[in-house]
Order: C-alpha cells, then structure tokens, then sequence
C-alpha cells in the first residue's frame, strides 16, 4: 500500500482491541462481497485487489504481528465452506422430505392394491436416486468447496476381495468374487498443519467386476472421502459414502435390487516405498430398501496394491 493511501482507522488502548478491529475491517469486506457461486480462492484474489489491508503499529514490539492477507485467506476458507455444507444440507433435506410426503401421499389413496403398493415403492427408488446425486454432485463437484488446490490425480491402485460371506452381521447367499481398479482423485479443500499432517477431500473413482456363481457384473463407483493422514498421502485413513452401478444385480442365489447402489468404505494405507503402498479397504453395497425390503447388499474386505504419483 502506497504511503499516500492510509489512513488512521483508531487508536486502542489495547493489542487485542486493535486486532479485533481489523479483523472486522477484512471480515466486513468477505461477507458483502461473498455470493453462493463463488469459490474461496476467488473470494480471496477479490480481496487482495479491492479489500483493505489493515495493519497495527504497536506500542510493544513484542506483541505478534497481524497479516491481512493471511487472515483474510483462512476466513475465505470457512465462509465458503460453510456455506457451502449449509446448502448441501439443505438439499439433502427437501430429498427426504419429498421421500417422506411421496410416501405418505401414495399410501393414503384408496385405489387398487396394485396401484396403492406399487406407487410408493417406485417413488421411494425415485428419491433414493435423487439423494444419491444430491450428495455425490454437492460434495465432489460444488465449486464453493474450492480452496487449497486443483483437481488432481494422487495414485491408482488394483484391487482384490479376500473376506468370506458376511453382510454388516448377516450371511450373505452369493459368493462373490471382485476385481477392479481404483483412481484417487484430490479435491480441492483441504487443511493441514505445518507439520504436513491433517485433512482433506477425496474422491474415489473404480471400476472392476463383481463375479457371482452364473454371471459376471460390471460395477463403477464414485466416492466422497475424508482422508486423514500426511499430505503426501502415504499414511491415510479414510471414509466415505457415494454410489455405485451395476450392470447386472441378480445373481442365482442373490438379487441386489436394482442396478443403482449406496456404497459406504473405510480404508487405510501404508507405504512400501516412495511411490508404492499397501492398503485395506472395507466397501458395502446396499440399496437401502430402495427396492423392498427383501433385498440383501455385500460386503468386500479388499486388499489394495497402490501407485502414487
């Protein structure tokens, strides 16, 4: 800032008073200029070129410095964020509501058994399939999460199940063998400490075969994750939700439902050297009573062979 630009915005009678009155200069700037479309990194660069940049000239030098553009920075993140998680609720919330009053609606007519028993289920398939796309279209794909980087290619992995035939508890009819491939993709949020731990978004994306006793399926998957570990991505501790497809779902002794298919994971990693790393992977596939009540989903406890770039 140009010495002719500044101006005495107070005097404090103390340091924390004076950083609590700049930190609402910045935060005053962020929030009249926010909108729901924007991204925290163009929130930020709109700050750095119009905001005011606030700075304290203290009595005591050993009181901490205080940088504007680092405060505004963190607080891009959070409001964008927020934001962002407050819409994604809200989306997800009219999806279950519209489930509950179709439900409810259907129910209540006093027509056919055919159409009274009929019109409900498909309705609940309907909204099962809008939640699905609500939450993996909010969380992998909105532009306001945007913060810490681009998206990016981490590693690619091969995949193999290794567990027997158990269902969160229950038996499972089918003996199922899979195979697939699995590419981790970073996205944008993320937080981490100096130290290079912390947390951050990711997706999973798979493809690979789900083999019965008469028939083989192709599967694709789409993840949301959280990815605990070091930023580098060689310890990681990781869960998710997303959706999966099937291109065949009964099987002889097993019928799926239908093709389209909530996933839940929970995974670990290791690394056996700088690019390669050993992991295990929990992944379930149900379709949550979508289509009745006497469908049954499967579980694969999976040993993961990675590459990471």
């Amino acid at each position: 800032m140009r010495a002719e630009e500044r101006y005495r915005h107070g005097e404090y009678s103390s340091h924390e008073e004076a950083l609590t009155a700049s930190k609402a200069i910045v935060d005053s700037f962020l929030v009249v200029q926010y909108n729901t479309d924007m991204s925290a990194d163009n929130l930020y660069q709109a700050y750095v070129c119009y905001g005011d940049d606030p700075f304290i000239v203290p009595d005591d030098p050993a009181n901490p410095e205080f940088s504007a553009w680092v405060y505004a920075k963190q607080r891009c993140s959070e409001i964008c964020v927020t934001n962002c998680y407050s819409a994604m609720t809200k989306n997800i919330r009219r999806c279950l509501s519209w489930m509950e009053c179709s439900a409810s609606h259907h129910t209540t007519q006093q027509h056919s058994d055919e159409f009274k028993y009929s019109a409900p289920l498909i309705t609940r398939k309907r909204a099962a399939v809008m939640l699905a796309l609500t939450i993996c279209v909010d969380g992998v794909f909105s532009p306001r999460l945007s913060y810490a980087a681009d998206l990016d290619l981490l590693s690619i992995g091969v995949r193999a199940r290794v567990d027997e035939k158990r269902v969160l508890g229950e038996e499972q009819p089918e003996s199922f063998r899979a195979f697939d491939v699995v590419a981790s993709i970073r996205l944008p949020w993320q937080r981490y400490s100096p130290s290079g731990w912390g947390v951050a978004t990711r997706a999973l994306a798979s493809a690979g075969v789900l083999q019965g006793a008469d028939q083989t399926a192709l599967v694709v998957s789409l993840t949301p994750i959280l990815a605990f570990g070091s930023e580098d991505g060689r310890f990681t501790l990781d869960l998710g939700a997303g959706i999966a497809l099937l291109s065949e779902h009964r099987y002889a002794q097993q019928d799926f439902g239908g093709p389209l298919q909530f996933s839940l994971t929970f995974g670990v990693s290791v690394p056996l050297s700088q690019h390669i790393g050993v992991g295990y992977r929990f992944m379930h596939y149900s379709d949550a009573s979508a289509y009745g009540s006497g469908t049954i989903g499967a579980d694969f406890h999976m040993l993961e062979l990675i590459h990471r770039f």
